[in-house]
């Protein structure tokens, strides 16, 4: 049997603002996650860097998944 090689993903979530983050939409880009949610991809984009930097919650998440 043949090995595939993994292969990273990014996933950009828009989740649920309580404590479970339970997602609402997931997509492959922050573009199209940002039509989904009615805003522009920098801010999908800024909301996860704020979040991140702030250690604070976000709409938003980025996910790196290996497949």
């Amino acid at each position: 049997m043949s090995r595939r090689k993994a292969r990273k993903v990014t996933l950009y979530m828009m989740v649920t603002r309580d404590k479970y983050e339970l997602p609402l939409y997931v997509t492959e880009s922050a573009a199209e996650l940002a039509k989904y949610a009615g805003t522009t991809a920098n801010s999908v984009h800024s909301s996860i860097h704020h979040a991140r930097a702030r250690k604070g919650n976000s709409a938003f998440k980025k996910v790196e998944v290996t497949l």
